[in-house]
């Protein structure tokens, strides 16, 4: 019998405060663009306000005098950006996306006009990336929430995810990405998962994966082959990057339960009974709010997510095949007791007996008793 769990806790501290830059994390990523007006000419000191849509928390920052601007350190998710500058419309772009180590643009153009009036506008997803070199696969919340993850022998692993990036990740012998080496980098909310002993200690059942958090704990991660930042730069092989989830401004949780038993097994072609499996692999999630009555209310501020998952494998010491030697008396020729489950005979016949017959067809002579007799033995395999 095999038993595993996990428990997954996270307490996040958000706050509406200007942005500054800080190191780079693999979990975050950036939102970069232009502002110009009507005729293309740049607009420097432009007031950039960025709310995430799930927690409400605002980042701010101003165009430069090129008229750029760039918030970086952003958790995944949807953002709301808008633009203010005195004489123009307000510019309102939502539903834009940032996913981990990616960067986000999104150029914005303003019109002539007051304060008063807004020109909004919903963000189309990037086809091609325009900010770096890198080549890389993400897979949204919706995908890690959505796509099936075999149970058999080992918890749900958040590396047998990977597979769904098409074409990045080769697993048959070893975790490799992008045709790439097996010195693959994993990260976990922008921290080494693997350590110092990258690639191998990566794939599915390894103890860096058997010490991840559940899946369920997940919102989505990005599989590199190439050009990946300074941080994962000792893997040459390609990085994963996943990201947990965190608590919202809405109280949200999950209960899962993945069941394997031989009541709902078919018997199999050579058992002749069904082997003994049972195996449950379950757990639960919630997230919100940091709130305690009278005291503290989190919303806008503090958010808490916790996951527990649970394995339990119990599989029987035999397949279910029963197997045995030959008796003594088939050494001698004697096949008198050999039957089947039901207790009939398998005859015996003589090939020396064979006779064509005229419809085209053989007959033989079973022999007496279901003996072969000793004679008709090769005496190269009769015991000395």
């Amino acid at each position: 019998m095999r038993t595993n769990q996990r428990i997954f806790l996270s307490v996040i501290v958000l706050a509406a405060v200007s942005v500054v830059p800080l190191l780079g994390q693999g979990d975050r990523g950036l939102i970069t663009g232009t502002v110009s007006d009507a005729s293309g000419a740049i607009v420097p000191g432009a007031q950039i306000r960025i709310v995430q849509g799930s927690t409400n928390t605002a980042y701010k920052t101003v165009t430069s005098t090129a008229g750029n601007y760039t918030v970086p350190n952003l958790p995944v998710g949807d953002y709301q950006v808008t633009v203010d500058v005195p004489g123009f419309k307000s510019y309102t772009a939502a539903k834009v996306g940032v996913n981990p180590g990616g960067e986000t643009r999104v150029d914005v153009k303003l019109e002539v006009g007051t304060a008063q009036q807004k020109v909004e506008v919903v963000a189309q997803a990037q086809v091609i990336q325009t900010e770096n070199a890198r080549v890389s696969t993400n897979v949204s919340s919706t995908l890690v929430d959505s796509l099936p993850v075999q149970v058999n022998g080992n918890s749900r692993s958040p590396f047998d995810l990977a597979s769904a990036a098409a074409g990045e990740v080769n697993s048959a012998s070893t975790f490799r990405i992008g045709g790439g080496n097996d010195t693959v980098g994993v990260t976990l909310d922008g921290s080494s998962v693997t350590g110092d002993k990258i690639g191998s200690d990566a794939g599915s059942g390894s103890a860096t994966a058997m010490n991840s958090p559940s899946v369920e704990a997940l919102t989505e991660f990005n599989v590199e082959a190439s050009g990946f930042k300074a941080e994962t730069g000792n893997a040459s092989g390609g990085t994963l990057s996943f990201v947990s989830k965190s608590g919202t401004n809405q109280i949200h949780g999950s209960a899962f339960e993945f069941l394997r038993n031989q009541d709902l097994d078919a018997k199999g072609f050579f058992n002749s009974v069904k082997p003994i499996y049972k195996q449950n692999n379950f757990g639960a999630t919630i997230g919100g709010p940091v709130w305690f009555p009278k005291l503290y209310n989190g919303k806008n501020k503090t958010f808490f997510f916790a996951s527990y998952e649970g394995f339990r494998n119990r599989v029987g010491a035999g397949n279910g095949s029963f197997f045995s030697v030959p008796p003594p008396a088939f050494w001698t020729g004697d096949m008198s007791q050999w039957v089947n489950g039901s207790g009939q005979m398998y005859q015996i016949y003589d090939p020396k007996d064979q006779t064509l017959q005229a419809n085209g067809t053989y007959t033989r002579n079973p022999f007496p008793g279901n003996i072969i007799p000793q004679t008709r033995f090769d005496p190269s395999v009769v015991p000395i």
